[in-house]
């Protein structure tokens, strides 16, 4: 008997299809050499998908050792209410809708939304304080051309706005955005202040295929970002563990391994750190 589907839908999978069943190979192949990031759509054979998540960055190049997972149909949201923010929101809330939250979902069609959720549309940011149905808050699903979208007038409470920002990037992900005269740190103020972002030291902000580590914020406690806010991107790039996505804070010692590793994919022989793979405890570790 055939084993499940490697890309772990449920149904069978067959050698024939590098472990896969025959519907997510066909997905897979008909991705393949694309470059697809999180919440867009994507359309193989007449049918449309949202891309839901990205592993380990938000953009990525669909080869053929990616795995593609296919999940249920989600119907999409009955009802939405959101509310801008005090710090961003404009004295004429009346064109709140038309000039701000609709053609954000319009431009955004595989937005995965759920209470909480967060968006920006022209420097006025917006959360998701409401759904319907209520009893589904805490999934994910898109809005729709039939959603119903409430925009409440009253405000989120004003945030704190940040004086000061201190971002270094992933270096895994420095050679994609070099640094030339300046240009890092202009695109850069120039994407949170359209974003809006509310920002915390050892958030991680991803960009374009690029990651980047906040390293420290004025004030401490983090806040907003608007146009007054400096934007620092000196230091050195830091390291990701290559088993998952968390900041480094060892390297494999094992002679011809070195790779970054975070505290929990570690472990330590005769003192030194190696890969849960080459530590004494491999075995009851992976």
């Amino acid at each position: 008997m055939s084993d499940r589907c490697a890309a772990g839908c449920g149904f069978y999978g067959s050698s024939e299809f590098n472990g896969m069943c025959s519907r997510c190979h066909r997905v897979a192949a008909a991705l393949a050499g694309q470059r697809i990031e999180l919440e867009s759509v994507v359309e193989v054979a007449g049918t449309r998908f949202v891309v839901a998540e990205v592993k380990p960055w938000v953009v990525a190049q669909v080869t053929t050792e990616t795995t593609i997972k296919l999940e249920e149909p989600v119907a999409p949201w009955e009802a939405i209410r959101v509310m801008a923010f005090d710090d961003t929101c404009p004295r004429e809330r009346s064109t709140l809708f038309d000039k701000y939250v609709a053609p954000f979902f319009r431009a955004r069609p595989g937005a995965l939304v759920g209470e909480g959720y967060e968006f920006a549309r022209d420097k006025i940011r917006f959360r998701v304080v409401g759904v319907r149905p209520e009893s589904q808050r805490r999934v994910r699903k898109v809005v729709s051309a039939s959603t119903e979208i409430v925009v409440a007038r009253e405000t989120l409470p004003r945030r704190p706005l940040l004086q000061h920002v201190r971002l270094v990037p992933y270096q895994e992900t420095v050679d994609q955005f070099p640094e030339v005269d300046g240009t890092r740190e202009a695109v850069m103020s120039a994407f949170l202040l359209e974003k809006s972002l509310t920002i915390q030291p050892e958030d991680d902000i991803h960009w374009c295929g690029t990651r980047w580590r906040v390293i420290a914020t004025d004030p401490e406690e983090g806040g907003g970002a608007t146009e007054n806010t400096m934007l620092h991107t000196d230091g050195f790039p830091v390291e990701s563990c290559r088993k998952c996505s968390r900041i480094s804070a060892y390297t494999c010692e094992e002679p011809g391994c070195g790779i970054p590793l975070c505290v929990t994919h570690h472990t330590k022989m005769d003192g030194e750190p190696r890969c849960i793979d080459h530590g004494p405890s491999a075995c009851s570790t992976m």
